[in-house]
C-alpha cells in the first residue's frame, strides 16, 4: 500500500509537469534560430568586451598620466650652486642671496619640505635677516644711522672667508664674491661726515675707530642719552712726518654739501685735567706734535666741532689719536769750548734726548771751565720718509704764533749760528751765554719755500760733576740711624 501510494506520487508529479514540457517545446524555435541567435548574441558580447578593454585602458593611461603629471608637481627641484654673501655693519649679521636660490628655498616651503629648506641654509643658521641680489649681481647696503662718518668699515663674509671693507665715500663700492656693493646713507649736512688733515700739503685720511663687529643686536642704530655725542677715531700714523710738521697741522672737516668756513673747532689734548681748550676755525693750523720727543709716542687729542660750545648737543666730540715721529737721530749737538786766545777744542757728551720740546745732554764741566762755549745743531731731515722739510730757520725766543716768529726773523735769526755746518774756524756757532734752557723757535719750509711747520723748542747743556758722597751713621744694637749726609 504504501508502495502505491509511492507510485502514483510519482504519476502525479510526472502528469503536473508534463504540461510545462509540452509548453517549452511549443515556444521553442527552430535549431537554426536558436544558432543564429546565438552567433549574434556572441559577436555583441565580444564588441562589449572590447569596448569594454577600451575605457579600461584609457582610464589607466589616464590615470598614469595624471599620476606622472602630480609628481612632477610635487618634486622637489635640483638646488642651485650657493651664491650668498653675508655683511655686518656692526651687530647683525645679513644675508644676501641669489635669486635663484631665493626661489628654489619658496618652493620648498610651498611644498611644506621645511627640513630641505633648513638643510640647504644649515651652515647660514645665525644669520637673522635675508635679502636678495639685484638682477645685474649688486646690493645696496642700508646704513642704520643717520649722518655715518666716512671712511664707513663693513666686515663681509664670502666663502666662510671673513674680511673688512671701508666704503671710503657715501659714493664709493666695493667688490665682494663677484658682487659690487655699494652703501645709502641719511646725510642731512648737519653734522660731520668726514675728516681728513692737511700736513705738510699732505692730505691725510682719518678714519672711524675699527669696529668690534658682533651678531647680538637688530642691525638699528643704539640711541645715547649723552647730550654730546662722542666719535672716537682711529689711530693716524704721521711717523713718516718730522716732529715740526706736525706742529702746523689743518683739520679739514666735511658736513655733506654743507659750507664748513663758519665751524669752530675746540680742542686740547684729551687728558688735559686743566680742561684748558683752545678756539679755532675750521682749516686753521694746528699744533698736533705733542711736543718733540726722544721716541715715538701717541697723544689723544679732543675735538669739539660745531660753534665751541661744549655743551651744545648739536656739537659731537671726536677723540683723534695721532702717531707721532721719534726725534731720535734728527739732531746731534756740536759744542766746542774755546780760551781767550781763540784757541778751540770739541767738547765730548752724552747722547742727546728730547723730552717735551727740550733737547739736552751732559757736558763735563773740566773741558769748558773758564772758556766761551759754542754749540751747533747737525740735522739730518732724512731719517723721516716722508717729510716736505727742505730747510729750518731759527729764530732766537719763543713765540706764541707762525706769524710772530716770522716777522722776528728780521732782528733775531740766529740760524746761521745754531745750524752751522763748520765749527772749526774761531767763533762759530752759536755762543752760550746761559747753559740751561736757551729758548729757540723752529721755523720749517718745503722746497717751494712755504712755511710747513713751527716748532718752539730750548736747549740745555749740563755739567758732570766728580763728587765723593758721605753718610754718617749711628750704630746702634737695633738699627743703624743716619745722622748726616753731604758731598764733595
Amino acid at each position: 500500500m504504501k508502495l502505491k501510494n509511492r507510485i502514483l506520487a510519482c504519476v502525479l508529479t510526472v502528469m503536473l509537469v508534463m504540461p510545462s514540457f509540452v509548453a517549452m517545446a511549443e515556444e521553442a524555435p527552430s535549431v537554426s534560430e536558436n544558432a543564429i541567435q546565438e552567433t549574434d548574441t556572441s559577436t555583441d558580447a565580444k564588441k562589449a568586451a572590447e569596448s569594454s578593454v577600451d575605457a579600461t585602458k584609457s582610464e589607466e593611461e589616464d590615470s598614469e598620466e595624471n599620476e606622472i603629471q602630480s609628481l612632477s608637481a610635487n618634486a622637489i627641484p635640483n638646488p642651485p650652486e650657493i651664491d650668498v654673501v653675508l655683511y655686518n655693519t656692526e651687530n647683525c649679521e645679513i644675508g644676501v642671496m641669489s635669486q635663484e636660490m631665493s626661489d628654489y628655498l619658496e618652493q620648498l616651503y610651498e611644498k611644506g619640505e621645511t627640513d630641505a629648506a633648513e638643510n640647504y641654509l644649515w651652515r647660514f643658521r645665525y644669520v637673522k635677516q635675508w635679502d636678495t641680489f639685484n638682477p645685474d649681481g649688486s646690493y645696496t647696503i642700508n646704513i642704520p644711522e643717520p649722518n655715518p662718518f666716512f671712511p664707513y668699515e663693513v666686515e663681509f663674509t664670502s666663502e666662510g672667508t671673513s674680511t673688512r671693507e671701508w666704503f671710503l665715500s657715501p659714493e664709493d663700492s666695493v667688490e665682494v664674491g663677484e658682487h659690487t656693493f655699494q652703501v645709502s646713507a641719511t646725510i642731512d649736512d648737519t653734522a660731520l661726515t668726514q675728516m681728513t688733515l692737511e700736513v705738510a700739503g699732505d692730505t691725510v685720511v682719518v678714519y672711524p675707530e675699527r669696529k668690534s663687529f658682533t651678531n647680538d643686536g637688530d642691525g638699528s642704530q643704539t640711541l645715547s642719552l649723552i647730550p654730546l655725542k662722542t666719535q672716537k677715531l682711529d689711530t693716524v700714523d704721521l711717523r713718516d712726518y718730522s716732529p715740526v710738521e706736525l706742529t702746523m697741522v689743518k683739520v679739514k672737516p666735511v658736513y655733506g654739501k654743507k659750507d664748513v668756513n663758519s665751524l669752530k673747532i675746540a680742542w686740547k689734548e684729551y687728558y688735559d685735567s686743566n680742561g684748558n681748550y683752545i678756539i679755532n676755525n675750521a682749516y686753521d693750523a694746528l699744533d698736533l706734535s705733542g711736543g718733540i720727543k726722544n721716541y715715538s709716542s701717541t697723544t689723544d687729542w679732543e675735538m669739539i666741532v660745531g660753534d665751541a660750545d661744549q655743551l651744545n648737543p648739536e656739537n659731537v666730540r671726536y677723540i683723534l689719536p695721532i702717531w707721532s715721529p721719534s726725534a731720535y737721530d734728527w739732531t746731534t749737538p756740536l759744542i766746542y769750548a774755546q780760551d781767550s786766545q781763540g784757541n778751540r777744542s770739541e767738547v765730548q757728551h752724552d747722547e742727546p734726548y728730547w723730552s717735551s720740546s727740550e733737547l739736552y745732554t751732559d757736558i763735563s764741566y773740566r773741558e769748558i771751565e773758564d772758556k766761551d762755549i759754542y754749540v751747533s745743531l747737525q740735522m739730518d731731515h732724512s731719517i723721516f720718509a716722508g717729510t716736505h722739510l727742505s730747510s729750518v730757520k731759527v729764530v732766537k725766543g719763543i713765540y706764541d704764533t707762525p706769524s710772530e716768529a716770522v716777522q722776528a726773523l728780521a732782528s733775531n735769526d740766529v740760524t746761521a749760528q745754531l745750524l752751522c755746518k763748520d765749527m772749526a774756524p774761531s767763533s762759530a756757532g752759536y755762543k752760550v751765554t746761559d747753559r740751561y734752557e736757551m729758548e729757540f723757535t723752529m721755523l720749517a719750509y718745503n722746497a717751494a719755500g712755504d712755511l710747513i711747520g713751527c716748532a718752539p723748542f730750548s736747549l740745555s747743556l749740563y755739567t758732570e760733576n766728580d763728587y765723593i758722597s758721605l753718610r754718617l751713621y749711628k750704630k746702634t744694637e737695633e738699627e743703624n740711624i743716619l745722622l748726616d749726609g753731604f758731598y764733595r
